[in-house]
């Protein structure tokens, strides 16, 4: 399967469908391929663009989500504030080596003890 970053464009959408939609014209994919892809109907996946389906299934939502490479949050647009904070945060953590992340991890968890005694 086929994985995309999530695009500032797309975010700008609002609402599930239209969301969905600009992401996928901006893979160059159509309905049907797409669906493919992900394994469910063209039929479910235009329901969805079309704003017809408002409220797909967890499984819809984690492929989407998964192929372009974003979360459900930011896909249904409920995305909070410091998100793109998170999402930075996890792709420095990602490249750290092991000893690095380890440290980091202690220190969060340190800090994270420090909040729950005040």
């Amino acid at each position: 399967m086929q994985s995309l970053n999530y695009s500032d464009d797309a975010s700008a959408e609002t609402g599930l469908g239209p969301r969905v939609r600009a992401l996928r014209h901006r893979a160059g994919l159509s309905q049907e391929n797409l669906a493919d892809q992900l394994g469910f109907t063209a039929a479910n996946l235009s329901a969805i663009e079309s704003g017809r389906n408002d409220n797909p299934t967890l499984r819809v939502l984690t492929a989407l989500a998964s192929f372009f490479n974003t979360s459900i949050d930011t896909l249904v647009g409920s995305q909070s504030s410091h998100s793109g904070d998170v999402e930075l945060m996890a792709e420095h953590f990602a490249q750290l080596p092991d000893h690095d992340r380890l440290l980091v991890s202690d220190i969060m968890a340190c800090i994270a003890s420090r909040r729950v005694g005040s």
